[in-house]
C-alpha cells in the first residue's frame, strides 16, 4: 500500500463524516441523543484509525466504522433533503 493510498483511505471517510455531521447538525436534523451517539461513533472510528497502524485489524475496523457512518449520514441527509422539497 502506497502512502497516497493510505491518506486517501484514511481521510476521505473521516472528512465526509465530519462534514455531513456538521451539515446535519446545522440543519437541525440531529436531535439530542442521536447526535451524541453519532459524534461518539465518529470519534471512536477516528481514534481506531489514528492510533492503529495501517492494515491491522483495529485500523480496518476504524475505517469500516468511518465509512459506514459517512454512508448513513449521506442517506440521512438525502432523505431529509428530499422530504423538505
Amino acid at each position: 500500500m502506497s502512502l497516497r493510498d493510505y491518506f486517501q483511505l484514511f481521510w476521505v471517510p473521516a472528512f465526509a463524516s465530519a462534514l455531513l455531521l456538521a451539515l446535519l447538525w446545522a440543519q437541525g436534523e440531529l436531535s439530542g441523543r442521536v447526535s451524541w451517539v453519532l459524534v461518539g461513533w465518529f470519534l471512536l472510528a477516528l481514534a481506531a484509525q489514528y492510533l492503529a497502524t495501517v492494515a491491522t485489524g483495529l485500523w480496518i475496523v476504524g475505517l469500516a466504522l468511518q465509512t459506514a457512518l459517512a454512508i448513513y449520514l449521506l442517506l440521512k441527509q438525502q432523505i431529509s433533503g428530499s422530504g423538505s422539497t
